[in-house]
């Protein structure tokens, strides 16, 4: 993915009327957007109608019958995450005629792209199962994509639409979900109006005038990430700290590494805790170095983090106030009820990186400089998650 960081030094926080994917911490979640893109579609009077002329009016030889518009909302069936041989598009649409309802004139299939890019030839396989499904239909295909990020399908027969356009054919629907809809992609997708800290800022600012060296590392870090793991368990190692497998059996509390992956959220997380500071039903503390593969956002390309999550409404509770107290000006709340955590450290951000700006990403000096932050950052943290453990331990009783 190539990231728009040009965009990023626009941005600028402000306050603004909060929309429900906002309070609930989706901003940008593929999946609760495309479920209300499918909510306009079934109940605004012109969205499906308003898509499909304009597919048709730039690809005029797609057409195979001119009744495509004979139709109402009554006729529109919705399936979100449509399964195609395997593959998995985002939204579809299936009209009905309206004078024949068991007759489908058109379809309309969205590949909905927030912080990600197209992967796997997506949008050539979804035409190709799409016309072969429905082959007597009027088949329109979109790929969606945010102002802040273009990019374009792989397919010459999707229509790549921006959100500012895709929200101009809503139309003014007084429905609040829609009304809400409108707001957050002219807030999230068009406007990038996301609120950064002081720290974020600067290194926006920092590395404005590198941001191929940026997208480089984006790009070259996926290749790296299992030889910086192995690298740094090495250096723990020698710096006396016996790390093994989260598969292994643990013996006398050694340090625990883990290997978590989020297709969802597109991130890879080295993950070091020990067998104290997790609690079955109470609690689990962690480190861990995580690596965003799909962000809009220079500042999260790498981070290392010290991580509490908890299970039941009791302990959440318990924790947040804990870590509230113990935190003080350092707490750090990322909108999950199941999820604190309490220090983040930006990687670009620090004295060896920001010195050394210009030279190559993909060398064993970075790799090696890279490893060297991490084990100071979790040699200062291991005794510190040690001493927090034990305190939770003692408010649970356990």
């Amino acid at each position: 993915m190539d990231i728009n960081f040009k965009e990023l030094l626009k941005v600028k926080p402000k306050k603004e009327k909060p929309t429900f994917l906002n309070i609930i911490g989706c901003d940008y979640r593929e999946v609760y957007i495309s479920s209300l893109i499918g909510y306009a579609l079934l109940n605004d009077d012109e969205l499906a109608k308003n898509l499909l002329e304009l597919y048709f009016k730039k690809f005029p030889q797609k057409l195979k019958s001119n009744d495509y518009l004979n139709f109402d909302l009554s006729q529109i069936d919705i399936e979100l995450e449509k399964s195609m041989d395997g593959r998995r598009a985002d939204v579809f649409v299936k009209i009905n005629d309206i004078d024949n309802p068991n007759i489908s004139i058109s379809t309309i299939t969205i590949e909905n792209k927030t912080d990600t890019s197209e992967h796997g030839n997506q949008t050539l396989d979804y035409y190709n199962w799409i016309n072969n499904e429905y082959k007597e239909t009027n088949n329109a295909f979109f790929y969606l994509y945010p102002n802040y990020n273009p990019s374009t399908s792989i397919s010459n027969d999707f229509f790549d639409i921006d959100y500012s356009t895709f929200n101009n054919l809503i139309t003014g629907s007084n429905d609040y979900i829609i009304c809400d809809l409108k707001t957050h992609i002219k807030q999230r997708m068009i406007n990038y109006s996301m609120n950064i800290n002081n720290e974020e800022k600067e290194i926006i600012e920092h590395y404005k005038d590198y941001f191929d060296v940026l997208n480089d590392l984006s790009k070259k870090i996926k290749g790296k990430k299992d030889k910086i793991a192995t690298a740094f368990v090495s250096s723990l190692n020698k710096n006396g700290y016996i790390v093994i497998d989260d598969d292994e059996k643990v013996h006398n509390n050694e340090l625990i590494i883990e290997n978590v992956k989020n297709k969802n959220l597109g991130t890879t997380s080295f993950r070091l805790y020990k067998y104290s500071w997790y609690s079955k039903n109470n609690f689990y503390l962690y480190l861990e170095i995580k690596f965003f593969d799909n962000t809009s956002s220079p500042f999260e390309l790498i981070t290392f983090q010290q991580t509490i999550k908890s299970y039941e409404r009791k302990s959440q509770d318990i924790i947040k106030e804990f870590y509230y107290n113990y935190c003080k000006n350092k707490y750090y709340n990322d909108k999950s009820p199941y999820c604190e955590t309490f220090n983040k450290y930006y990687v670009l951000n620090k004295l060896p990186f920001k010195n050394n700006k210009s030279f190559s990403w993909n060398t064993d000096k970075w790799d090696e400089c890279l490893v060297s932050e991490a084990t100071d950052y979790f040699i200062e943290r291991i005794e510190q998650c040690d001493k927090i453990a034990s305190q939770l331990r003692e408010k649970f009783e356990i």
